[in-house]
């Protein structure tokens, strides 16, 4: 119930900034043993507000870096596969500074081991 209220608040907000708009990222991670722990960093230029993540599979995490006088802001996710096999995708959504709304999705091919 609380990610549906984070999801909706985020949805709602974005509705109403006149200046929004819609960016998509994805990332395969091929073939993972459902005992593995993948993780996939995502940068952007502009500051990340929040992300969401539709499963509890998924654990988004926002940090900023500086490199070479550049500031980076990165979301750090990290997939747990336990519990799935074969084709998984995982959505997640995101909300910049800006209002913008950066969906984000994660492909894996799960193959479980024991």
């Amino acid at each position: 119930m609380r990610k549906l209220a984070i999801i909706l608040s985020l949805w709602c907000g974005t509705c109403l900034a006149q200046n929004s708009s819609i960016e998509s990222r994805e990332f395969d991670f091929g073939n993972i043993a459902s005992s593995a722990i993948a993780t996939h960093d995502f940068e952007f230029t502009e500051k990340i507000r929040s992300v969401v993540a539709m499963c509890e599979c998924a654990k988004p995490t926002v940090r900023t870096l500086t490199r070479r006088k550049e500031t980076v802001h990165i979301v750090h996710v990290e997939f747990d596969p336990q519990g799935y096999s074969g084709d998984v995708k995982v959505d997640l959504v995101a909300l910049d500074i800006n209002n913008n709304v950066i969906n984000i999705a994660l492909k894996a091919h799960v193959i479980v081991t024991r």
